[in-house]
C-alpha cells in the first residue's frame, strides 16, 4: 500500500514522527515492512525486545526483524537490560547456559541481586503417570509442610494432550487447578463427541448424546431436518432415534440430509453390535475409522486440527489404561469412572487453584514454582523435520518456561510413555544435557536403565533421606526403588493412591508376580480389583 501510494506514505509519515514498538520479536514480515517503511524517513524509532523470547515462528513471527535491527538502522543505540529481577541466582545461571547452545541470537550476561537459592530438580521417572503423582505429592508436600498456596504452583507442558494424566493426578487428590488457553480435558469439543459416541452405544435412548453426534463431524444435516423430527417424535410419542429412522425409510426427509442420516444410522447400528464383540480399545479405533473422525481433522492439518487428533490419541490412553487395571472392564463400567472424571461444574474459569498451560502460553507470567514436564526427546524438543532453526526455537521456549520460576524450578521426564496403547521409550531432551551440572540435583524414581544418569561423566549415589542422587566418583549406585516382586509392595491394610479413585486400602491380594491381583476399597465404599502390574497405584 505504501509502497504504490507516496502521497499516503507521506502522510502517515508526519503523523507517525515518532514510533515504539514492544515485543519486536513476535513481529511478522507485514508488520516489519511496516514499521521500516514508515520510520525510515525521520528515524525515530525505538524498539524492545529479546529475541530469546522469539517463540511464535508458527503463527508468522519472525525472529530475523529483530536480529537485524541494527543493518536496518545502523545508527541505533543498543540498550542491554541485562539484569533480572524475578529468579534466583541458579535459574538465571541455567537458562543462560542452556540458550548459550543458539547461534542465533545477540550475546547478553544476564545476572540477579537475588539470592542463588535452591538447585534445579531434574526427576527422571518411569512413565508419565508416575510423573503426574510425583507433581501432586510435592505440591502437597509444600503446601501442608511449607505452608505454600496452590496459587503459587505453575505446570508447563508442550502440548495440550498432556494436561490429561496431570489433570487426572490433581483431581484425584482434591487438588484445584485452572487451565489457561484450553479446557479441561475431558470438557475439549473432541472428547466430549467421542464420548457421546460411546453413551448412545451404550444407552440409544440417549437423546442429548445422539443429538451432539448428529452432525459430528457433518453430515449435511440442517437445523430444519433436526426440528422436524422433533416435531415428528413428539407427535408420534416414539425416541428421536426411531423417528429419524422411521422418516429416512419412509422418505420423509430428502436430499443430502437424507443420505447423510442413512449413513449415520447404518454406523451406529454397527457400532451397537460391534460392542458386544470387540474390547473397549477395538471399539474406540472403529468409531474413529466408521465415522472418518480422524481422517478429517487430519485432512485439515491446522494447528488446531492436530492438537485435537493428539487429544483423541491421549483418549485412547485412557480407554486403554482403563482395561488394562480393571480385569471386568465393559463400555458401562468404563462410562462410569469416567463420569468421575467429568463433574457437572468442570469448568477451566475456575479463579483458584494451580495453574496448567503450555509453555507458549507461559510467556510474560511468572510464578514461586514451576514443572516443566514431558522433557524426552520426541515431545521437547518437538519432533521436526524443519533442523536447526525449529530445534533453536524450542530451546528458546525451554528458556521461556525456566525462566517464569522465581523460586523453586523442577524439570522432569519419563523413560516411557503411552502412545494408544503401546509403550514409546524416550531419551532425556538434549536440554536436559545442556544445562551444566552444578546447577542441578538429579533424581532418578526408575527401575531400569537411566538413559540420563548414563550420559553424565560422573557417577551418581542414591540418598536414601533426600530421595536423590549425588555426584559420587567412585561409582554408580542404583536406586532399590519400587522392589519386586510386586508382593513385598502390596500388603492388606495398606493405604494406596489410585490416579482415577483416588485414597483406599488393600483389602485383598490374589496371584503372584504379573498375575497378582490387587482389590482395593476407595472412600466411596467401592471396591476396584486391578492386576497389579498396570494399576498405577502408588504408596
Amino acid at each position: 500500500f505504501f509502497l504504490k501510494n507516496k502521497e499516503h506514505l507521506e502522510k502517515y509519515r508526519k503523523q507517525f514522527l515518532y514510533i515504539s514498538v514492544d515485543e519486536y520479536q513476535d513481529t511478522n514480515h507485514i508488520q516489519y515492512l511496516i514499521i521500516k517503511t514508515l520510520a525510515e524517513k525521520h528515524r525515530n524509532i525505538c524498539v524492545v525486545g529479546d529475541e530469546d523470547q522469539s517463540i511464535y515462528s508458527w503463527r508468522g513471527a519472525d525472529i530475523s526483524n529483530i536480529l537485524n535491527f541494527d543493518q536496518d538502522f545502523p545508527e541505533c543505540k543498543i540498550i542491554k537490560l541485562e539484569q533480572n529481577y524475578r529468579s534466583t541466582g541458579n535459574i538465571i545461571s541455567a537458562s543462560s547456559a542452556l540458550i548459550n547452545y543458539n547461534k542465533h541470537r545477540k550475546d547478553k550476561k544476564l545476572f540477579t541481586d537475588n539470592s542463588q537459592g535452591g538447585l534445579i530438580q531434574i526427576y527422571e521417572l518411569e512413565d508419565e503417570i508416575k510423573e503426574a503423582h510425583l507433581i501432586a505429592n510435592i505440591i502437597e508436600t509444600q503446601c501442608r509442610e511449607q505452608g505454600s498456596s496452590y496459587e503459587d504452583f505453575s505446570i508447563f507442558y508442550r502440548t495440550n494432550a498432556q494436561s490429561r494424566v496431570l489433570e487426572d493426578s490433581l483431581r484425584s487428590r482434591n487438588i484445584p487447578y485452572k487451565i489457561i488457553g484450553n479446557l479441561k480435558f475431558y470438557d475439549r469439543l473432541e472428547i466430549k463427541d467421542i464420548l457421546s459416541y460411546l453413551k448412545f452405544i451404550a444407552n440409544p435412548k440417549d437423546e442429548v448424546s445422539l443429538k451432539r453426534i448428529l452432525n459430528s463431524p457433518k453430515r449435511g444435516i440442517g437445523t430444519h431436518t433436526i426440528k422436524s423430527i422433533t416435531e415428528q417424535s413428539e407427535l408420534i410419542k416414539k425416541s428421536f432415534y426411531e423417528t429419524m429412522k422411521y422418516l429416512s425409510e419412509t422418505n420423509q426427509i430428502k436430499g443430502a440430509a437424507r443420505s447423510g442420516i442413512m449413513e449415520f444410522i447404518q454406523t451406529l447400528e454397527y457400532l451397537k453390535q460391534a460392542q458386544h464383540t470387540l474390547s473397549l480399545v477395538e471399539l474406540y479405533k472403529e468409531i474413529m475409522e466408521k465415522t472418518n473422525y480422524n481422517t478429517i481433522l487430519r485432512a485439515d492439518n491446522s494447528i488446531e486440527s492436530l492438537s485435537r487428533l493428539e487429544n483423541l490419541q491421549e483418549f485412547g490412553n485412557v480407554i486403554n489404561q482403563f482395561e488394562m487395571e480393571n480385569e471386568k472392564s465393559s463400555l458401562t463400567t468404563f462410562l462410569e469412572d469416567t463420569a468421575l472424571l467429568t463433574p457437572s461444574d468442570s469448568s477451566s474459569k475456575d479463579l483458584t487453584g494451580i495453574t496448567l498451560m503450555t509453555l507458549h502460553i507461559s510467556k510474560g507470567l511468572e510464578f514461586d514454582t514451576v514443572f516443566i514436564t514431558g522433557m524426552e526427546e520426541g515431545l521437547f524438543p518437538l519432533s521436526s523435520p524443519l533442523g536447526d532453526n525449529h530445534l533453536e526455537e524450542e530451546r528458546r521456549l525451554a528458556y521461556v518456561g525456566m525462566t517464569r520460576a522465581k523460586k523453586n524450578l523442577y524439570l522432569s521426564y519419563a523413560i516411557k510413555r503411552n502412545k494408544f496403547g503401546k509403550k514409546q521409550y524416550n531419551q532425556a531432551s538434549r536440554f536436559l544435557e545442556e544445562i551444566p551440572n552444578k546447577f542441578i540435583c538429579v533424581n532418578s524414581l526408575t527401575k531400569k536403565s537411566n538413559f540420563f544418569l548414563k550420559k553424565h561423566k560422573k557417577y551418581y549415589d542414591y540418598n536414601s533421606v533426600s530421595g536423590t542422587y549425588t555426584q559420587n566418583p567412585s561409582g554408580f549406585k542404583k536406586r532399590p526403588a519400587f522392589s519386586s516382586p510386586y508382593g513385598e509392595i502390596y500388603k492388606i491394610g495398606r493405604t494406596v493412591h489410585h490416579p482415577h479413585f483416588g485414597t483406599g486400602k488393600i483389602q485383598k491380594i490374589e496371584g503372584s508376580g504379573d498375575d497378582l491381583r490387587v482389590s482395593v476399597i476407595f472412600k466411596n465404599k467401592k471396591v476396584k480389583k486391578f492386576i497389579a502390574k498396570y494399576a498405577h497405584l502408588s504408596i
